[in-house]
């Protein structure tokens, strides 16, 4: 559950200078989905069942492309590195992401 409640956050809540394009792509992915509501657009999350199956079915770059990508775009950049990308490994980003998983 506390999972569903962090990737909710960070969808909700990405960087301003992420692509919401791809965001909502990474949502998506995640058994995220919007519905609209009164001409707004509202976040419909994934049940935790839901999410665990989807997370757990995904090879090792899906989950890289989705998971930690998402990360990068909604992690404050004062307190984590640069993410990965193709010309950055990111090893103290993703370090740092582990030590955030295991404090939550």
């Amino acid at each position: 559950m506390r999972k569903l409640e962090i990737l909710t956050d960070w969808i909700e809540n990405p960087q301003e200078d992420c692509c919401y394009e791809e965001l909502d792509s990474i949502a998506e992915t995640l058994g995220f989905s919007y519905e609209e509501i009164d001409e707004e657009n509202t976040l419909v999350l994934p049940s935790p069942e839901v999410l665990a199956k989807i997370i757990n079915s995904m090879k090792s770059a899906e989950f890289y492309h989705s998971v930690i990508a998402l990360a990068g775009m909604s992690l404050p950049k004062e307190k984590f590195s640069h993410p990965p990308s193709f010309s950055n490994a990111a090893y103290d980003f993703l370090q740092k992401l582990a030590e955030y998983f295991a404090i939550t």
